[in-house]
């Protein structure tokens, strides 16, 4: 049932998702994940301002040392980007599979170069859907953010690790 290969590939995906969890979750949160926080707002904040639609973002006061939020506001319209809506959780459960397949270390470099950016463009779909939500059917706003998009980004992060473990992920000893 599991060979070292598989337990392996089980101790890599813990261990890596430990580490994330570690980071994601100390008392203060680490500076790269603040700037992703901020990435995202303003990566999401130029999508709209490039389709027509003008808005800009505002940093937030830090309610505790962990927890920064980017609103992304526009006349009709205003959406929070928090540490904890940043779509952190998809790219770490990618990173960490693809740490865990077994395939040489240029597959996985090339996997995560490939992967993490495709997120990233998913995520920002995700803001400006939600930000068009928000001006147009507010009323459904909660469960499209909580429950069709993190189902939606999780499933992306799966897809690619799907694709990419089928089409370029070969074993290291192969």
């Amino acid at each position: 049932m599991f060979n070292r290969g598989n337990l392996a590939a089980v101790a890599i995906f813990v261990v890596s998702m430990g580490l994330f969890s570690y980071a994601y979750y100390r008392d203060e949160a680490p500076p790269w994940l603040l700037k992703m926080t901020s990435g995202v707002a303003y990566t999401s904040s130029a999508v709209l301002n490039t389709i027509g639609v003008p808005t800009e973002v505002t940093p937030q006061p830090q309610r505790q040392a962990r927890l920064p939020s980017y609103t992304i506001h526009g006349q009709r319209a205003a959406v929070d980007i928090a540490i904890d809506c940043n779509g952190f959780w998809a790219f770490a459960i990618f990173i960490a599979s693809v740490l865990a397949v077994p395939s040489t270390w240029k597959a996985k470099l090339w996997g995560i170069g490939l992967g993490v950016p495709t997120l990233w463009v998913i995520n920002t779909v995700r803001v400006v859907s939600l930000y068009f939500i928000a001006i147009y059917i507010p009323s459904i706003f909660e469960e499209v953010h909580l429950y069709v998009w993190q189902f939606l980004i999780i499933a992306a992060a799966f897809v690619l690790l799907m694709a990419w473990s089928e089409y370029f992920a070969k074993p290291a000893d192969a």
